[in-house]
């Protein structure tokens, strides 16, 4: 949640970005939506802050000062305030006390970045027009291939036992075949098949896919499969 600041309000549809922080603090909207929508003793409407404990690590919960670091921070217009979600909100009442908790956070703390994310479908109107919108373009051929690339070289990264520094050479560079091939056999099974292909062009679910084939060694040839293997 803090972090350097740039333009102070944005919304992302349908997928979320993550920056540079010295602190990162992810608030999932759907975990503080119940808590906003209930008044605090004397009658007022809840903060963020005021209901920011539910989403804090389980031994800063109750700690006042982690609340009073936060509030520090965007006093001081160090945050970057990543708000995910606004979409799985299920109630009316919990969205427009979602929306009006976001908008008096943006207003009071205007100093500091907030970013929104939400997929378009369950945008309802959103937030106020103070808020610039962007939109997550679909995925190119040369992203899809540079993102299964990447995604198999961490997978075998992280499949090392002990420290990458203490990896021989021939463990490392068997590693590196292996995550290339993997990485080929997965292009090429995306290429082979088209509406699987279309699906991949979508950041969360290429990810879904690519976890998928990690553990099939190969992709279900219809979509009905792979919905059915990515619900296990």
């Amino acid at each position: 949640m803090v972090g350097t600041v740039a333009a102070p309000y944005q919304v992302l549809q349908s997928h979320t970005i993550c920056a540079n922080v010295t602190l990162l603090r992810f608030i999932p909207l759907i975990s503080i939506a119940g808590p906003l929508t209930e008044p605090k003793e004397d009658g007022t409407a809840r903060s963020v802050l005021d209901v920011l404990a539910q989403v804090l690590p389980p031994d800063l919960q109750g700690e006042a000062v982690a609340a009073k670091y936060f509030l520090r921070q965007l006093e001081a217009g160090n945050c970057i305030v990543l708000l995910d979600g606004l979409d799985e909100v299920a109630t009316e009442a919990e969205f427009r006390s979602v929306v009006r908790a976001i908008e008096s956070m943006a207003v009071k703390y205007g100093h500091n970045q907030f970013l929104l994310t939400s997929r378009e479908a369950g945008w309802r109107g959103g937030v106020g027009t103070d808020f610039s919108t962007f939109y997550v373009s679909d995925l190119t051929d040369i992203q899809v291939n540079a993102f299964i690339e990447s995604w198999y070289d961490a997978v075998e990264k992280n499949a090392v036992i002990g420290r990458l520094e203490d990896e021989g050479n021939a463990e490392r560079k068997e590693r590196k075949r292996r995550a290339v091939r993997r990485a080929s056999e997965l292009k090429s099974a995306l290429k082979e098949n088209i509406g699987i292909r279309r699906l991949a062009t979508n950041p969360m679910l290429l990810s879904i896919i690519a976890l998928v084939h990690r553990s099939l060694a190969t992709l279900p040839r219809e979509r009905a499969k792979l919905y059915s293997e990515c619900t296990k």
